[in-house]
């Protein structure tokens, strides 16, 4: 375009040379004279206002009061991460923050998420990794769990909380012995976590072993005197040792603390039964279905007592209702054979006595009790075989 009476270039060239002329009238216009067949350049994006009000939301997302709501707390994280204006490290602590009030408010699939961001951003957030364990635990996905607190735990090898989260899920999975070793460090790390050592006590209980057991529970109760789960596991030794009365008064506490702990007025009504306190019994069973309706053991308990007042039709739909929720539960197969014992329906009895023991072929009670029935039909090599077989599982048994 030399030479082009258009071109910007000669017009400043005649500007700086003094020389006066007559301007195009494009130019006068505020245009540019574009030669045939060019498009004109897109015209620059606007301005964009600064936003006045980002280091407001991430002091409120970042640093907030512990007054701040959980809603306040996700509307200032989320402003934060939206803006796009922080690193990515900073972008997943909003993250992980916003998870955290958002488990506040039980919304589970959301906060999983937002974990999953957070460690995606920042792969080193210890503290990321142990929510999302503890979100996984909400959602009943515990292998995934564990697979988080590892992760926590390898890069923060102090972080007490991951090792005792671990030691419950371990716990809850049967891997009594991985269970012990995490609440071992958790303790060692934090002396004063009543929880762990009253989860330590669970783990020592599983393997009968009641003087760690009752050690790790006095400790942690030493420590929280309202700590539930000790109060309740110290009333389950109470009751192994036949201490109804102690058991029944950790109980109390138990559910004082805790009123929808069905294992608790399990235990204290089993405690109950045995001092022969049947309404008080059948009230906390009672309370336990309706706690947990589908929940076998609790059908079982209370069929037993059912069973003891004589009241053997409604014992016997306990005890169906059982077998049909968890068709693999021996005791209840055990319990039904008693009343059909009882009222000389020998055929059901030995049926429900066989699944017992093709079911749980090492207790005792089943062997013998099996033993006993085939010894009223006549059967001695058979029974006296079962009562042999149970004697040398336990050697009280029948005695």
């Amino acid at each position: 375009m030399a030479g082009s009476i258009g071109s910007s270039a000669g017009w400043h060239r005649g500007v700086a040379s003094g020389r006066r002329g007559r301007l195009p009238a494009a130019i006068l216009l505020g245009a540019m004279v574009l030669p045939a067949g060019c498009a004109a350049p897109p015209p620059p994006p606007p301005a964009v206002a600064a936003d006045d009000h980002h280091e407001e939301r991430r002091a409120a997302c970042l640093n907030h009061s512990a007054a701040a709501t959980p809603q306040a707390v996700i509307d200032a994280c989320t402003g934060m991460i939206d803006g796009d204006a922080e690193p990515a490290d900073i972008t997943g602590q909003a993250y992980r923050i916003r998870a955290r009030a958002e488990l506040r408010l039980g919304q589970i699939d959301p906060v999983i998420a937002d974990f999953e961001q957070a460690v995606r951003l920042n792969p080193k957030d210890a503290q990321a990794f142990l929510g999302l364990g503890r979100a996984d635990d909400r959602k009943g996905r515990t292998d995934k769990a564990i697979l988080a607190y590892g992760r926590a735990i390898a890069l923060a090898p102090g972080l007490a909380e991951a090792f005792a989260e671990r030691g419950r899920d371990y716990l809850a999975a049967g891997r009594v012995e991985e269970a012990i070793a995490d609440f071992d460090e958790a303790i060692r790390l934090n002396p004063h976590d009543a929880a762990s050592l009253a989860s330590r006590g669970l783990a020592h209980a599983r393997r009968d072993d009641t003087t760690d057991a009752m050690e790790d529970f006095d400790q942690a109760l030493k420590l929280n005197p309202n700590q539930q789960e000790a109060l309740a596991g110290r009333g389950r030794l109470a009751f192994a040792a036949r201490d109804y009365d102690g058991a029944i008064a950790d109980f109390d506490q138990a559910i004082h603390l805790a009123p929808r702990d069905v294992a608790a007025y399990l235990g204290r009504g089993d405690a109950y039964m045995r001092k022969g306190q049947y309404d008080e019994a059948l009230a906390d069973y009672g309370q336990a279905i309706k706690l947990s309706p589908r929940d076998p053991r609790v059908l079982n308990s209370r069929g037993n007592i059912l069973r003891s007042q004589g009241r053997y039709d409604q014992a016997l739909a306990d005890f169906d209702a059982a077998i049909r929720l968890d068709p693999g539960f021996a005791i209840a197969y055990y319990s039904r054979g008693r009343v059909y014992q009882h009222l000389g329906d020998r055929d059901k009895a030995m049926a429900d006595f066989n699944q017992a023991v093709s079911l749980a072929p090492h207790d005792a009670n089943f062997i013998y009790s099996r033993g006993r029935l085939l010894l009223e039909i006549g059967d001695a090599v058979h029974g006296n075989a079962d009562i042999a077989r149970a004697r040398q599982i336990d050697k009280n048994i029948g005695g």
